[in-house]
C-alpha cells in the first residue's frame, strides 16, 4: 500500500472537491494507498476554502501542515512577480 501526501493551497471550492474525490477513490479502493497527511500553504484563517478542506482532513483523521505563502518571504511580494 502506497502512502502519499495531500498538497493544496485550498483556494476554492474546486480543490475541496478535488480533495474530496481524491479521498473517496482512497476509501472505496479505487486508489491504493492512504492519504498519511495534507500540506495546506495557508495558514488558519486566511481562507474561508482551505479552512474547510483542513476541517475535513482533520475529521478524517489525517494530520494537517501548514505554512502560509503569504508570510513566506514577504519582501518577494514586494517585486516584481514577472521576474
Amino acid at each position: 500500500m502506497w502512502s502519499f501526501g495531500w498538497w493544496t493551497t485550498g483556494r476554492d471550492q474546486a480543490a475541496i472537491d478535488l480533495f474530496e474525490t481524491g479521498f473517496n477513490a482512497v476509501t472505496d479502493g479505487i486508489i491504493t494507498g492512504e492519504i498519511s497527511y495534507v500540506f495546506s500553504s495557508r495558514e488558519p484563517g486566511e481562507s474561508e476554502f482551505s479552512d474547510r478542506l483542513v476541517k475535513m482532513a482533520v475529521d478524517h483523521g489525517i494530520p494537517v501542515v501548514s505554512f502560509s505563502a503569504l508570510r513566506f518571504r514577504p519582501d518577494l511580494r514586494k517585486q516584481d512577480r514577472e521576474a
